[in-house]
């Protein structure tokens, strides 16, 4: 992979090209009859508006950066070509959006974030005579309401923008097969069924160009072949068309009897070859051509069964393209799913992107199930209502089982993940569109759910339930609520991240031996007692748009939550320990080890070192010392001597700013690390739609001395905005009164916050122990209300005003701030809906 620059913040990367034997998914639309011309060669990129800058590249291509970037390509066709022939574009990968223009002219706008499309070129805005101008200006931005996937995403691979996969014109004829789909029925015992291939035939003729309509010119016969691997078996279909007017399509159904069938499994992936010809007059005008297997794939009360045999998901999360770069080639995607496959895993779990038809050619080919599905997560009931979100999901999943279900490695299709299982606009919204999939296809449905409930969805197929491990989380819990005897379940992703690499054993959290540890217990156990098995996540790295506290990653490298470091390596503790859970050989002797605990020596330094500077201040004079028992104790007495200038502590007061800050600085940095391996507060952080704010907190959390400093400008900052909104409200009372008095009374108010100093010492062991959390994090927040209380004394006793008054003013002001800062979130990221569906999913989880 090599980088091109095209602005400093903006790359582009190219996808290195290898040799593979595997043939890539474009030959299932180009055959002898059809035409391929390739366009990934020799493109210019530049942003919409600086075309000078323009950079050569070859496709596939990604960026980096929320800017709009243009794709300029030049292409030569024949008159023959564009008189005689229908020529079609075809994309297989774009990501996100994209405005799709030929010689000027807008001939189609894409939303599909990566699904595989092909557009039909108005021969009218052709050129034979000279160079026909193709222009893609593409943008990659998501927003909170309108993409697919949405803006706030937790542990989503990165979003890289730019045409992502190959791109080619296919020169067909006028009259063409324009795509099949199959539904399939199996008896598995008798290894026998039939075979359902719905055809759709185009005449691209314009309606002004006129055909005599009885004549067989305008009657044709599609005819199916399918045969086997040593071409031992051949079954054949054939279907009569009599009229195809111009510009329209018809689809045409062909029922193929199947008997003595070699089914398809993970332990014999035998395929069959289907070609799909058209004939016009006894001669073939063009073709379709791809693999086909088949097998009986279904869930049956509680199992899942392939083949009426019961089949028990052993399985990884895929990501089927590289998050750095955006491009996967094909060595690589077969490399690391053969990888998977000798480890023992049989199906992959594509999820969180539209995977790559490669990669589902590649599953196909080794004996690797696929479950595929449409990339949301986490979606407020309020969005799943909205007509809008409803009508672009539906054609997402249109889309999406038009393109990927003639694959045959797809045994299931998902909906989503991190759904409300609990919830009436989820569970309606789920059964909505399994019907869809249902009518459309002959895979299982399945939706990924956050949190149990016992409740059913009509027509589901599968039930999926996530877990993202701590240190807290009760594994026997969350194994026997999800194994339902009443419907099928598994497991749908379960992560262990590993934060700290070798250790001196599993005791040691969050290290590989205790990575290794959790996936040796959970593994059997989850055998033993689910039917249907799990799905690790992941095996391979990829990182995300956001910065993940859960993930551990604090610098941009690939999130923590994978099993290898290296993917041309499986040696590592936890990938040892599931090949021999899954494969039935040993697992690796993990060494017992200490606990040494994760608590950063800065956590005990700092209020060491603030104690002993406070101390130092303290006992510097004796006026010092009564001054500090004063204001603690009798504040109201303290504040009115400031009033009344009978106390001169500047030096002292700055001291008392710093020190009280310093104090809130390294708790809130303590808070931040302690929450860093908790998803709910990592997602309440994403939903809340603060943009490169996320990242910043989200990376905090995991470099305390980092988070001190940073929090400790923080408070600055807010102290001095503190004390000039109330010398801007001094306008609204008679007493007038200097900054200085204001700045007195605020860095004094904040005293009782270095009474937390002996706390802050043993905050983090208190807070792992679990055992008194939420007394604590009480006693915390009324500190903070106290101290905010102290502050409004200061303010009325040296204004000598009505304390009514200002109390009245300050709440106002707070509430105020809050409104407008919950309104801006909301109408700019629909922060609300985000947040409120977070607090839900944290309700429901009771394991």
């Amino acid at each position: 992979m090599f980088p091109v620059l095209v602005k400093p913040q903006i790359r582009t990367y190219e996808l290195e090209k290898k040799e593979s034997k595997f043939v890539d998914s474009s030959s299932i639309r180009i055959n002898s009859l059809r035409e391929k011309i390739d366009l990934n060669n020799n493109w210019s990129v530049y942003y919409s508006d600086n075309k000078e800058e323009s950079k050569k590249i070859n496709i596939p291509a990604s960026f980096k950066g929320s800017e709009k970037l243009t794709y300029e390509k030049y292409f030569t066709l024949s008159q023959n070509q564009i008189e005689n022939k229908s020529i079609q574009i075809v994309f297989e990968g774009l990501s996100y959006s994209a405005e799709i223009l030929l010689n000027g002219k807008n001939i189609y706008n894409y939303y599909g974030g990566g699904i595989p499309f092909s557009i039909n070129l108005p021969k009218e805005n052709l050129f034979h005579n000279r160079s026909n101008l193709l222009k893609v200006k593409v943008t990659k931005t998501l927003d909170s309401e309108n993409s697919i996937p949405v803006k706030p995403r937790f542990l989503f691979p990165a979003q890289n923008g730019g045409i992502i996969r190959n791109v080619y014109l296919s020169i067909l004829p006028n009259v063409y097969i324009d795509g099949f789909s199959f539904k399939k029925s199996i008896n598995a015992k008798t290894q026998s069924g039939s075979l359902d291939i719905d055809i759709t035939v185009m005449n691209s003729l314009p309606v002004k160009k006129t055909i005599n309509q009885d004549s067989s010119n305008n009657s044709y016969a599609i005819n199916v072949a399918i045969t086997s691997k040593t071409g031992n078996q051949v079954f054949v279909g054939e279907s009569k068309i009599n009229v195809i007017p111009n510009s329209r399509s018809k689809t045409i159904r062909v029922k193929i009897p199947l008997t003595g069938l070699m089914l398809w499994s993970p332990e014999n992936p035998d395929l069959y070859s289907i070609k799909i010809s058209l004939a016009q007059e006894g001669n073939s005008i063009d073709q379709e051509q791809s693999t086909v297997s088949f097998y009986k794939f279904s869930s049956d009360g509680s199992e899942l069964s392939l083949n009426d045999n019961k089949f028990v998901i052993k399985g990884s999360t895929y990501i089927s393209y590289n998050t750095y770069t955006g491009t996967k080639d094909i060595s690589n995607l077969k490399y690391e799913l053969i990888l998977l496959k000798e480890a023992g895993f049989n199906t992959i779990r594509f999820y969180k992107h539209f995977p790559s038809t490669d990669a589902l050619k590649i599953c196909e080919e080794i004996g690797l199930l696929a479950f595929i599905e449409v990339p949301i997560n986490s979606i407020p009931e309020e969005l799943l209502l909205n007509p809008e979100f409803s009508e672009r999901y539906e054609n997402t999943l249109s889309n999406f089982i038009k393109e990927y279900s003639t694959y045959s490695a797809v045994g299931a299709i998902g909906l989503g993940s991190s759904f409300l299982l609990d919830s009436d606009i989820n569970r309606d919204f789920i059964s909505k569109f399994t019907e869809l999939i249902n009518n459309k296809t002959d895979k299982i449905s399945f939706a990924s759910f956050l949190g149990f409930s016992g409740k059913r969805i009509d027509g589901l197929g599968l039930y999926g339930f996530e877990l993202n491990a701590n240190r807290t989380t009760n594994t026997n819990n969350f194994i026997n609520l999800i194994s339902d005897k009443d419907k099928p379940t598994f497991v749908s992703e379960v992560s262990y991240p590993d934060y700290y690499g070798k250790s001196s054993g599993y005791l040691s959290a969050y290290s590989s031996e205790a990575q290794a540890k959790f996936f040796t217990d959970f593994i059997p156990n989850i055998l033993k007692k689910n039917n249907s098995g799990l799905v690790i996540n992941s095996i391979f790295g990829f990182r995300g748009d956001f910065i993940s506290s859960y993930g551990g990653n604090n610098d941009w490298e690939f999130y923590r939550t994978k099993i290898l470091d290296n993917p041309f390596s499986d040696n590592s503790f936890a990938f040892r320990a599931i090949k021999g859970s899954f494969t039935g050989t040993n697992t690796p002797n993990i060494s017992i080890g200490t606990d040494k605990g994760d608590s950063p020596i800065s956590f005990i330094i700092t209020p060491i070192i603030i104690t002993l500077l406070l101390t130092i201040v303290i006992n510097a004079k004796r006026k010092i010392r009564e001054d500090f028992s004063r204001a603690l104790l009798k504040s109201y007495n303290y504040f009115a001597d400031v009033r009344d200038n009978r106390i001169y502590t500047g030096i002292a007061s700055l001291f008392v700013m710093l020190f009280s800050l310093a104090t809130a600085a390294i708790l809130f940095s303590i808070l931040l690390f302690y929450f860093k391996d908790n998803i709910f507060v990592e997602k309440l952080i994403i939903s809340s739609g603060l943009g490169s704010l996320t990242n910043t907190i989200l990376s905090l959390s995991w470099n305390p001395l980092s988070s001190f400093i940073a929090l400790f400008t923080l408070a600055l900052i807010k102290t001095g905005i503190i004390i000039i909104i109330i010398k801007g409200f001094s306008f609204l009372v008679k007493t007038k009164v200097g900054i200085q008095k204001i700045f007195y009374v605020v860095s004094w108010s904040l005293l009782p916050l270095t009474l937390l100093l002996p706390l802050e010492l043993v905050l983090y062991k208190l807070l792992e122990t679990g055992l008194a959390n939420s007394f604590i994090f009480i006693i915390i927040g009324l500190w903070f209300i106290w101290v905010l209380f102290r502050i409004i004394k200061g303010v009325y006793i040296i204004f000598d005003t009505s304390a009514l008054r200002v109390y009245s003013y300050s709440f106002a002001t707070i509430l105020g701030i809050i409104v407008i800062s919950v309104i801006y979130l909301h109408f700019s990221n629909q922060s609300v809906y985000y947040i409120m569906n977070v607090i839900k999913q944290i309700q429901l989880m009771n394991y």
